[in-house]
């Protein structure tokens, strides 16, 4: 298992509108070995409608890599084979925007290298005007998998599971970052048992809250309620995900969506689905985590954590803020909110859809048909409910805020109070304390006074000391500085003759030597000389003689010349054909069609050209023209191919033909 994107799900969100951008390629992945900065792609690993995940080839760390590309196919289309545009000039500013909000959630991420259950993220760059994410390559099989085979998960293995995935996301909430789309399919097992969660989806929720262009999407059952709506999420919506997932985990079976027990909650708890089975702890933390109001979830991973695994509450990390809507990018099981709200379904979905839609709102829109009469007052009477209790619950949360305020005010003004009185007494402290000061500065320095007086008087009377004892002994070391400056002067002159006499010795001796140095190296030369000259002479007598015998031996097997069947091998790599050659020459030339590839060969005594001609799979018409000389019975000509017309292309392919004659 990989860390890539859902597959391709090519039915688009809209259609082309005026003014659109509309490509024959709009989903048209980079070709195979392209050169993306340091990473070389190898494959395209999934596409989804925001954007493409490649297998990669690390160049500097010689390793195995993801490459995700922002490539929202509802904002942006591939344009010359690698370039991304903006479908339009009016969806460009959300295109940028979403671009940069993929490069900071990258950015995020990167930060949690040793993070547990937590993907990755190695690096980040922008080229060919979009933006690309390079993650861990993960290998394994996703939990999804995992329940498909098992069923069920055992007590301690859910255990293993849960300690790192909770402590990863309380470490990315930290940061303000939600997941918004856990669920099994999202998480991957490696080979020792330890998750991964795959496939943030906070860039991808802020697009689409962003822009109508992107339809909101979900996956049914994983879902919290505040997720079809405006209202803010945080990370109590991960919880009912991760919750929802536990839920498979122990009964085998998906829960019911947010919408369906909205209207009729059926869900059967799963203290009570699997009672004896799990420990007591790990199912009512389960049944905390799928509460329908995000009010009545635990509010964070560490106040959730205790309920699950025991042991006291942990101290939560402080949470930044994290953007409201959540529209997560998913595979062909994620339902989009809009078409499931057109597509006729059963009476509950379409009444438990209404009420949503009037009470809270959908981001990005939607509607519901409402078929009947009773349907409609059915409808009503669910929404005016629904709004009363909306009435009811802000009027308690105004009183609630009113007797809150109230009370800070109160304890505003003993705050204030309580402060005046310590500055006051601070006040009265420093004052005392200056006056102390004050008073210890001036004897301090009536004292430092005298005492500077008295070391200025027995300064002066050593320095009249240290003058004349100066004195003399200056005149001393100007008596005895002569006799050495005199001294010096007498050796100084003997050392000179010494050092001119032996210099002129040094000088005669060196020339001497140089002489005799010149005449060997000119003797070695000439013998260096003649010894190239007799090597050469024998090569190429020998290269001659092993020429004639060659051209005596071939032509004594071969009477005919270069006439004959010559088979082998022709490949052009990549991307080209390749396939066995059998050509018969006639007269020095020949003929064949290997793979469509149409072959022209021209051999003679000193020469081999072969000319190459094919059509690769984009339709363009390739060439290519092989030299090289036949070695006996044998040749082998090489080439590289290009495309008729002056295209430049990306890569272009090696050619080889290997014959032999029969």
């Amino acid at each position: 298992m990989t860390a890539q994107e859902p597959p391709l799900d090519e039915t688009r969100t809209s259609p082309p509108r005026s003014g659109d951008i509309v490509s024959g390629d709009d989903f048209v992945s980079l070709p195979a070995g392209y050169p993306l900065a340091r990473y070389q792609l190898i494959e395209t690993l999934g596409q989804g409608t925001f954007g493409i995940t490649y297998r990669a080839h690390d160049a500097q760390l010689d390793r195995a890599v993801a490459v995700k590309e922002y490539l929202p196919a509802s904002l942006a289309v591939r344009h010359g084979g690698t370039q991304v545009l903006p479908r339009s000039t009016r969806l460009a500013d959300d295109f940028r925007w979403g671009r940069e909000r993929f490069l900071a959630e990258a950015q995020t991420l990167a930060r949690f290298e040793n993070a547990p259950a937590i993907v990755r993220v190695y690096d980040f760059l922008e080229a060919n005007g979009t933006a690309y994410m390079v993650m861990e390559l993960l290998r394994g099989e996703t939990l999804e998998a995992r329940l498909k085979r098992d069923g069920r998960l055992a007590p301690e293995v859910i255990e293993s599971l849960l300690k790192p995935l909770l402590e990863g996301l309380e470490r990315v909430h930290g940061v303000g970052i939600l997941h918004r789309d856990i669920k099994p399919s999202n998480i991957t097992l490696d080979d020792e048992g330890r998750p991964t969660l795959l496939d943030f989806g906070a860039a991808r929720a802020a697009v689409a809250g962003r822009t109508q262009a992107m339809t909101a999407v979900y996956t049914p059952g994983y879902a919290a309620a505040e997720q079809f709506t405006s209202t803010t999420q945080g990370p109590y919506t991960d919880i009912y995900g991760l919750a929802a997932t536990l839920y498979q985990c122990v009964t085998g079976s998906m829960p019911p969506t947010a919408m369906e027990r909205l209207l009729d909650d059926r869900l059967v708890p799963a203290s009570r689905a699997v009672a004896g089975r799990y420990p007591a702890r790990l199912l009512a933390g389960i049944d905390a985590g799928l509460a329908l109001k995000a009010q009545d979830r635990p509010a964070t991973i560490a106040a959730w954590r205790p309920m699950l695994l025991g042991g006291p509450p942990t101290k939560a990390a402080p949470l930044l803020p994290a953007a409201a809507p959540a529209a997560a990018d998913d595979d062909s099981k994620t339902r989009v909110s809009r078409a499931d709200a057109r597509q006729p379904g059963s009476r509950r979905w379409a009444i438990a859809a209404a009420v949503l839609l009037l009470v809270a709102g959908v981001a990005g829109g939607g509607y519901v048909y409402v078929r009947d009469a009773q349907e409609r007052a059915e409808v009503e009477r669910l929404a005016a409910e629904a709004r009363q209790r909306e009435l009811e619950a802000q009027r308690q949360a105004e009183a609630a805020r009113r007797q809150a305020e109230e009370q800070a005010r109160r304890e505003a003004e003993e705050q204030t109070r309580r402060q005046a009185e310590e500055q006051a007494r601070r006040d009265a402290e420093a004052q005392a304390r200056r006056a102390a000061e004050q008073a210890e500065a001036q004897r301090r320095a009536e004292e430092e006074a005298r005492r500077q007086a008295q070391l200025e008087q027995e300064t002066a009377q050593r320095q009249q000391e240290e003058a004349r004892r100066q004195a003399a002994e200056a005149a001393r070391q100007q008596q005895a500085e002569e006799a050495r400056r005199r001294a010096a002067e007498e050796a100084r002159r003997n050392a000179d003759a010494d050092a001119r006499r032996q210099q002129d010795e040094e000088a005669r001796r060196r020339a001497a030597d140089e002489a005799r140095r010149k005449t060997d190296a000119d003797a070695r030369r000439q013998q260096d000389e003649e010894a190239r000259r007799r090597a050469a002479d024998e090569a190429r007598r020998k290269s001659e003689a092993d020429a004639r015998r060659q051209q005596e031996e071939a032509a004594r097997r071969t009477p005919g010349g270069v006439d004959g069947t010559w088979s082998g091998v022709v490949e052009c790599y990549p991307g080209g054909p390749k396939g066995a050659a059998s050509i018969p020459v006639a007269a020095g030339q020949g003929r064949a069609t290997v793979q469509g590839m149409r072959i022209a060969l021209r051999i003679s005594e000193g020469s081999v050209v072969a000319d190459l001609e094919w059509i690769g799979q984009e339709g363009r018409e390739w060439v290519a023209s092989l030299r090289g000389r036949p070695a006996g019975d044998s040749l082998a000509v090489t080439g590289t191919a290009r495309t008729l017309g002056g295209r430049q292309e990306t890569v272009r392919p090696q050619c080889t033909l290997n014959l032999r004659r029969q």
